[in-house]
């Protein structure tokens, strides 16, 4: 470790040095945001313990059993959901519920906040999260969905909804397709960089050529190969290379070069010898190549089953059974002011979270 951080000492460019001043205020200054955000959850938090202590001081005066867990539990078990549709739909605003319920809005307050604020702050890819919401809000027509939820009647705002986002005219892609298309785009092309970053250092097309062919080939396939790993106890990564199920089969140069590089990997950490160090970074290499050729896979599934027909009539069964009991909340609401309601909230969440 002392020889990795002291080892060929480097000087900082002008533009090295600019940079690391600009990340490290950024850091200072998220360090900042996450500190006062913290203390807010605390205060908000603390007062909510205070409330559950006294309801699990009473609970025990009417009956032993009932808990805080059981507090929990009855806003999500025993009915719970219609009692509260009951009494969102008997009140007025949050100041009139039952005081449990105001209590248990406090804690989703915080849950909410805490969400946006790890998604599109705290986190390492929480830029590129910001920039797909931003995309996905510019797609969304708010006022189609407002004015389809304020002239429908209740029974058939969902079927209004769902035709405005899975309906294909003239065979073209349904509004669902497009968002969902292009998030895991978005995926696919980042996982490419990185690939692309790999197969470099690697340096072997036939090496990258072969886990690629791995990730595509059928299920057999690769159920074949990871018996013969696990047979012979070895990694799978030698598995795939030295099959010859997978096209093309490595010369003897290439398989030693592998079987070499699966050993220098094994003993990396006592080996110090330059030539073994590399081998085990080639070797660590196709592993990273492995996964991200996996991912991308997983994602470019995903694509192709959003863009089946089946797929969308099985959303609209989904969205059908999970609307059903909200239908009489919905009557006794106007529901279709909320929606402006979330997409002013949106704007102004993109406002405060982009740079000034």
């Amino acid at each position: 470790m002392q020889d990795f951080l002291t080892h060929a000492p480097i000087q900082p460019t002008d533009a090295d040095v600019e940079d690391i001043a600009h990340r490290k205020a950024m850091d200072e200054k998220r360090v900042e945001e996450q500190r006062r955000f913290y203390e807010v959850a605390r205060k908000r938090a603390a007062e909510l313990d205070v409330y559950m202590e006294q309801y699990a001081r009473l609970s025990i005066e009417w009956d032993f059993l009932l808990t805080l867990d059981r507090f929990r539990r009855d806003i999500v078990e025993r009915n719970g959901l219609t009692m509260l549709f009951k009494e969102i739909k008997e009140k007025q605003t949050i100041q009139d519920l039952s005081i449990q319920y105001q209590k248990f809005a406090e804690w989703l307050r915080i849950e909410v906040a805490a969400t946006i604020y790890h998604l599109f702050l705290a986190e390492d890819n929480s830029p590129e999260l910001f920039a797909q919401a931003k995309k996905i809000h510019s797609m969304i027509p708010y006022t189609i969905i407002k004015n389809a939820i304020r002239i429908a009647n209740p029974a058939a705002v969902m079927s209004s909804i769902l035709d405005i986002f899975l309906a294909q005219p003239f065979g073209a892609r349904s509004l669902m397709q497009r968002i969902f298309s292009l998030t895991l785009n978005d995926g696919i092309r980042s996982f490419q960089k990185s690939i692309d970053a790999l197969n470099e250092k690697i340096g072997d097309p036939v090496f990258s050529d072969k886990i690629k062919k791995f990730t595509d080939a059928s299920e057999p396939i690769k159920e074949s190969v990871r018996r013969e790993a696990f047979d012979d106890d070895i990694d799978l990564i030698v598995a795939i290379l030295r099959t010859e199920e997978i096209k093309p089969p490595l010369n003897s140069e290439q398989i030693g070069k592998i079987f070499n590089a699966y050993v220098a990997w094994n003993s990396a950490v006592e080996n110090v010898d330059e030539e073994m160090k590399q081998g085990a970074q080639l070797f660590s290499y196709l592993k990273q190549l492995l996964k991200l050729y996996t991912r991308q896979r997983d994602k470019a599934m995903m694509l192709s089953m959003i863009e089946e027909p089946v797929t969308l009539q099985l959303l609209r069964d989904l969205f059908t059974i999970f609307y059903e009991p909200l239908v009489r909340v919905y009557k006794s609401a106007n529901v279709y002011n909320s929606v402006t309601d979330f997409a002013v909230f949106i704007d102004d969440m993109i406002q405060v979270r982009s740079p000034s």
